[in-house]
Parts: structure tokens; C-alpha cells; sequence
């Protein structure tokens, strides 16, 4: 299954560039645009700049934009907030400071979705310093068109000084920053420089925590909480008060939480604190607490759902249905120096020494995590679905061929109809899942019926000499990854390369060319599509 990327794509249409690109200024941008604190009506972008000016945004439905908005004050750390906006809603921007246009073209955003729209986000820490390490996990995560990143902690090596924030953090990242929505916790590197000041003043982050620093806080996405908690402050008993009366508020549905140091994690490198346990583990479990994202340990582990320090549902293996515990993870692969892994474990269902970044696709009431390597192979993976069902007894269960699909038709014994089902594909349960609602009647009790479309990609022409347009049909929302490869089954080109989505037709287009851009020889390559658990192949006729 591909790396799932929200409906809403993010369209990068123009590099931001630093200032000078075929103009003279009095003002430099130093700072690359970062976007901050995403709601579906507003969102803050940030720079700086080498002089004091006025900062301005310039945005719009458009790439003519037609609205600004201004920080109103002079100074060299600039962030404008853009209000009034419309939910799911992308927008195109350009930064000025004074009368200087300090971005080359266009670039764009995108508004939080106001109902349970599908999104990503990615969770990565321990970043590096700005070596091709961290680059190349930099460069894994912008491929992946995140929505939102969750950064977990040591942001920047190795202390968190404020002149290492631009070259270690902005600009590394700074082809996702510019059109996706970050939220760093603090690590307990990035404290020991003024116990942190730094990190809060480079960062625009939510002030709802208990001290109102931004080095805990919470906020919503779609149909998901999220709270960071500093894990530095093991003592801090407001805090942990602090977090169980925000979980207990809210009413998402999925709640994810984030912090550095671990509670649970393979016993390779520094272990578990087991004082955030103590205090932590009874909160997320008395309120639903979903996931669990740790770094400080550079590595990867995922544990079994853990309850009470048990681990429970070890049975389920990789497709959680309704976990009776808290699954741990520790993503702390970004790009510092990696850590030796423990192989003896009972509560670690996975752990990897690599760097990686970890997909979360949340997807209506399910999520599904890939943990993933800079070269973009997926090397463990998870699924978690939230339901209340009553059992059902199927009975006349059949599934025949039409033009556009396999038509599956069924009947219940008793009386009752059914609100919804879950139709299961695949070789096995874990593959994937569609809700099909209640549709008719049939002969001998309450009957239903779903056409499960063909997700076949067809080319069009075939053959072709210049660019063939490859068209499929989604029955679903569906994480999707489409592949060219030639006969001996090497990759050639990434069509799609992580994204989810929405059901309907869609096109993509091969130009012949390979991932560096090179025209590939005549001869018969193969599209493989990755889509809701299932993978279907065409072949491809290229005539130079």
C-alpha cells in the first residue's frame, strides 16, 4: 500500500528563493517562510530578514493573490497572520518585507479542514546537524506532501543555540515548511542554551499549556487531537495535570500525543523514563489516548498496544480493529548518529537502527502508519480501525465479474438491516476495508450489494512515442503509488508517490522519461498501482 497523501494535495507552484533573483534590495531574506499554527480559518507565516522592516503577506485563491496582510511593526523576525480564510482551502502567497518582494514566485498553503476530511502528517526527531543524513530524511519527508509535521524533540545539535536554528532546522527543511504546518516539542538538547529560550523564540507554537511557554501545548486537525508534552519536566506535577484535563475535553475521535524522552521503547541507548510512565500511562489510557510518538533514541520501535504496562492484542498482528492499549513509537531517526537496538524485547512488536520518518494517514476511522526509509521504502507498517459493530450472520454471499468490477451481493438471516458492513479484499484481513451501506432487499431476508470498481490503470494511446496518459477509477478514498518499472522489474519513475486520494476517475501522465529526467529506450515497461490494499499492473508499449 502506497504512502497515503491527503485528498487535498499540496501544490508547490513556485520555489521560494532568497532575495536578489534579478533585482537589487535593501532587504535580504535570512530566514526561509515557515507556516504556523493551522486552523481552518487562519494560519501565521514566518521569516526573518537581515534589516528591520514592515513584513507582508500578499495571497490569495490565485497565483494573482489580491489580498495582504501585515505584522504592522519593524522588526527583522516577521509573522503575519493570514484571517479569514476557508476551511481545506488552498491559498497562493508571496513574502515582502518594506517594498522588497523577497520570494522569486508563488508559493502555496493550505487551510486545516472544519469536518473529518482525510489528512497526513509525519513524525520525525533527532534531526542532525545538517548533514547528508539529515537531508536525506528532509528530503524523504517533503516527498511524502505531508499536511503536518510532529517534531519530537532535539531540534538542533548540540544545544539548542539560536544561531544554529536557521542552518540546522529552516533550511533543511525548507522546501516542506514553506506549504506544510510543523509543530517541534523541546528535547533535552534543545535546552541547554538558556533552558530553551532559543527554541521558543524560533518557533510559533500554541500557548494553551499551563505555563503558557509553547513548551507543551494542544491543538486540533481534522478529526484528531494532538498534545506535546515536555519530557524534560518529569517533576512538573501541573503538567501532568494539565494533560489529563485536555484529553478529558476533547471530543476527537483520534488522540495523539507527542514528547522526547520515552516511556516505552526497545531497551537499546538510553532506556525508558520511567517517571513519565508513572504518570503518563494511566491518563492515556483512562482517555483513549490512540498513539504515542517518542524520539531521543535514534532509532525506530514500535510497540505491541500496551495497557497497564502489558502488552495486550498481540494477536492482532499489524491490523489493530479496537486496540485495548497504547501503541509506542519512537522515531528518532531524522539524521543524528544511530543508536544499537535491544533483540530481546516482549513489549517491542518492531525495531529498526535507520534513519526514517514515520507517515500517519488519517483516514475516517481508521489510521495507517508507514515507517519510512529516505529511499522511500516502507520497512514496517500498521493499521489501526475504530468501530462499534453488532455481529451480523451473513448468508448467500456471491461475487460476480461486470464490466467495471466485481459485483458482491449478500443477505443477513433474521429481520434486521444492517447500517454498515465491512467488506475485506486481499490476501489477507489486513489489506484493506470498505464500508458499504445498507442497499435493498433480497429473497430470504435483508440483502445488500457493493460494486467493488476495477482500479486498473489503462493507457491511453498504447503505444506511444511522447507521453501516455494512464487513467484509473477509485471506489474510495485510498492511499495510492503508482510505478513504472521496465521487464526485469526495476523502478524507472515514481507517477505517485505517496497520496491519498479521493474516490472517483483520475489521470497521471509518463512522459518516457526516467527519475533523472533521461528519455528511456523503446520497449515494454509495466504500471504497477498500489491502491486500498490491492495492486493491479498494465503494460506499457514505448515506440521512439
Amino acid at each position: 500500500m502506497k504512502l497515503a497523501a491527503p485528498p487535498v494535495l499540496h501544490i508547490l507552484v513556485l520555489a521560494a528563493a532568497l532575495a536578489g533573483a534579478g533585482r537589487s534590495s535593501t532587504v535580504t531574506l535570512t530566514r526561509y517562510p515557515s507556516l504556523w499554527k493551522a486552523s481552518p480559518f487562519s494560519i501565521l507565516v514566518a521569516w526573518q530578514t537581515d534589516v528591520a522592516s514592515q513584513g507582508k503577506v500578499l495571497y490569495g485563491r490565485t497565483p494573482s493573490l489580491g489580498t495582504e496582510a501585515t505584522d504592522g511593526i519593524t522588526t527583522t523576525d516577521h509573522a503575519v497572520a493570514l484571517t479569514g480564510l476557508g476551511p481545506a482551502t488552498r491559498y497562493f502567497y508571496r513574502i515582502v518585507s518594506g517594498t522588497d518582494t523577497l520570494t522569486a514566485g508563488v508559493d502555496t498553503l493550505h487551510t486545516a479542514p472544519s469536518d473529518p476530511a482525510p489528512f497526513r502528517f509525519v513524525a520525525f526527531g533527532d534531526c542532525g546537524v545538517a548533514d547528508a543524513n539529515q537531508y536525506a530524511v528532509a528530503a524523504r519527508i517533503d516527498s511524502l506532501n505531508p499536511d503536518l509535521g510532529l517534531v519530537l524533540g532535539d531540534v538542533i545539535y548540540e544545544g539548542g543555540e539560536a544561531a544554529n536554528f536557521t542552518p540546522r532546522y529552516f533550511t533543511p527543511y525548507r522546501p516542506v515548511l514553506r506549504r506544510s504546518v510543523f509543530y517541534p516539542v523541546v528535547g533535552n538538547h534543545d535546552i541547554l542554551t538558556k533552558n530553551g529560550q532559543p527554541f521558543l523564540d524560533a518557533f510559533y507554537l500554541p500557548a494553551n499549556g499551563m505555563d503558557g511557554t509553547e513548551k507543551y501545548y494542544s491543538f486540533d486537525y481534522g478529526s484528531a487531537h494532538f498534545v506535546a508534552i515536555d519530557g524534560n519536566q518529569t517533576a512538573n506535577a501541573a503538567m501532568y495535570s494539565w494533560v489529563e484535563g485536555d484529553l478529558a475535553a476533547t471530543s476527537k475521535p483520534w488522540k495523539f500525543v507527542y514528547f522526547h524522552q520515552p516511556m516505552y521503547s526497545n531497551p537499546g541507548a538510553h532506556g525508558n523514563d520511567l517517571t513519565l510512565r508513572a504518570n503518563l500511562e494511566p491518563i492515556f489510557v483512562n482517555h483513549g489516548v490512540d498513539l504515542v510518538f517518542q524520539g531521543h533514541n535514534h532509532y525506530y520501535s514500535r510497540s505491541y498496544p500496551i495497557a497497564n504496562g502489558v502488552a495486550v492484542d498481540t494477536a492482532q498482528g499489524s491490523s489493530y480493529h479496537n486496540p485495548g492499549g497504547v501503541i509506542y513509537l519512537v522515531a528518532g531517526g531524522g539524521g543524528r548518529g544511530l543508536y544499537g537496538i535491544s533483540p530481546n524485547d516482549p513489549l517491542t512488536r518492531s525495531a529498526f537502527s535507520v534513519f526514517h520518518t514515520v507517515a500517519v494517514d488519517v483516514v475516517g476511522d481508521s489510521v495507517y502508519v508507514q515507517a519510512v526509509l529516505p529511499d522511500g521504502r516502507v520497512f514496517d507498517s500498521f493499521s489501526i480501525k475504530k468501530s462499534t459493530t453488532t455481529a451480523a450472520e451473513v448468508a448467500g454471499l456471491s461475487a460476480v465479474p461486470e464490466a467495471e468490477g466485481i459485483r458482491v451481493r449478500w443477505r443477513t438471516t433474521g429481520s434486521s438491516k444492517a447500517q454498515t458492513f465491512y467488506l475485506y479484499h486481499g490476501v489477507s484481513e489486513s489489506s484493506a476495508t470498505e464500508p458499504v451501506n445498507s442497499g435493498g432487499s433480497i429473497a430470504g431476508g435483508p440483502g445488500y450489494s457493493y460494486l467493488d470498481r476495477n482500479v486498473k490503470p489503462g493507457p491511453q494511446p498504447d503505444p506511444f512515442d511522447r507521453e501516455s496518459e494512464l487513467s484509473f477509477a477509485l471506489p474510495r478514498a485510498s492511499s495510492v503509488r503508482l510505478t513504472v518499472s521496465d521487464v526485469t522489474g526495476r523502478r524507472v519513475r515514481r507517477l505517485i508517490a505517496g497520496n491519498v486520494l479521493p474516490s472517483g476517475n483520475h489521470q497521471a501522465r509518463w512522459d518516457g522519461k526516467d527519475e533523472r529526467g533521461r528519455r528511456v529506450a523503446s520497449g515494454v515497461y509495466f504500471a504497477t498501482l498500489e491502491a486500498g490494499g490491492r495492486v493491479a499492473r498494465t503494460r506499457l508499449a514505448l515506440l521512439r
